[in-house]
């Protein structure tokens, strides 16, 4: 089953996420620090807010907006990704969480004064707190140590774990010694991280094991409802990883495509959108044999 072309023009896309509401996906151009608003019936897109920096993984919000992982921009023409002379001159800001309303505006969640490295990729769990993913600058440094995070909800009393801010909202879940990227919730509440090639369940107790070790590698994924992991590698394909951590089946893919996250939409969530960030693509693969693992909305 090969892909259709969903929508043009966004340069260096991530984190798209679905929102049923309005029927349409918000994704991020981390290369110009913009989210675009795309539908996927007409296959327009259009700016929904200017962030700056770069924004890479996003969630909706219970008002219309949206939740960024903002990394604080990257110069794409020292990346080695596309020639200097096409990449635009980097809009530096500072490495944080981003509430972006309905209207666009834009302001920090948190993360201004805690030090964060490059903030990748976020998922909310059942109490509304936002789990997200802090690896280093890519490419990553010698001895780097990427992190996963915790914004805990105003109505959780701090849980122990180290804080990062004086308000001590801001926990240390895990460290890890390889490059952080992706993070999600199974259909169970398990968090998964892609942590190096492989894929890595973090459990509360601190407990981490592999669902699979070496996947390939591995940028952002999404869940369907049965609990199977879809894996975007970029310059590899999109994977399918089943729950006991068996690849099963690698979708295809147009000549080319360089896939960095994904997520599930559609009326019946069985839409399987990508972002071709080299082609400057939305992707979507229609009629998926299973739904999509519906995406948690921040309560705002």
């Amino acid at each position: 089953m090969k892909p259709e072309l969903v929508a043009r023009g966004v340069r260096f896309g991530e984190g798209p996420t679905w929102r049923p509401d309005s029927g349409d996906l918000i994704v991020t151009s981390v290369m110009d620090g913009l989210l675009w608003r795309v539908d996927p019936g007409d296959g327009s897109a259009e700016v929904f807010a200017d962030t700056g920096g770069g924004p890479n993984g996003s969630t909706p919000c219970s008002d219309g907006g949206v939740l960024v992982t903002q990394n604080g921009g990257m110069d794409f023409g020292e990346l080695g990704l596309i020639p200097p002379d096409q990449a635009p001159r980097p809009r530096y800001t500072t490495p944080c969480l981003q509430r972006v309303g309905p209207d666009g505006a834009v302001r920090e969640l948190c993360g201004i004064d805690a030090g964060l490295q490059a903030p990748n990729d976020l998922v909310i769990d059942a109490e509304n707190n936002v789990i997200f993913t802090d690896p280093p600058h890519y490419p990553p440094p010698e001895g780097l140590k990427g992190r996963l995070l915790r914004y805990r909800s105003e109505d959780l009393a701090p849980s122990g774990a180290q804080a990062l801010d004086p308000a001590e909202r801001l926990e240390v879940l895990a460290v890890v010694d390889d490059y952080i990227n992706g993070v999600g919730i199974s259909p169970e509440g398990r968090v998964l991280i892609v942590e190096g090639r492989g894929l890595r369940w973090i459990d509360p107790d601190g407990g981490r094991t592999w669902l699979i070790e070496d996947s390939g590698g591995g940028d952002g994924f999404a869940f369907d409802r049965e609990g199977r992991v879809y894996l975007c590698v970029p310059g590899t394909g999109l994977r399918v990883v089943d729950p006991d951590g068996r690849l099963v089946e690698d979708l295809e893919l147009p000549e080319g495509a360089f896939l960095t996250n994904c997520c599930f939409g559609g009326d019946d969530l069985r839409t399987l959108f990508a972002m071709d960030a080299l082609g400057n693509n939305v992707l979507a693969w229609d009629g998926m044999p299973t739904p999509g693992l519906p995406i948690r909305t921040y309560q705002a």
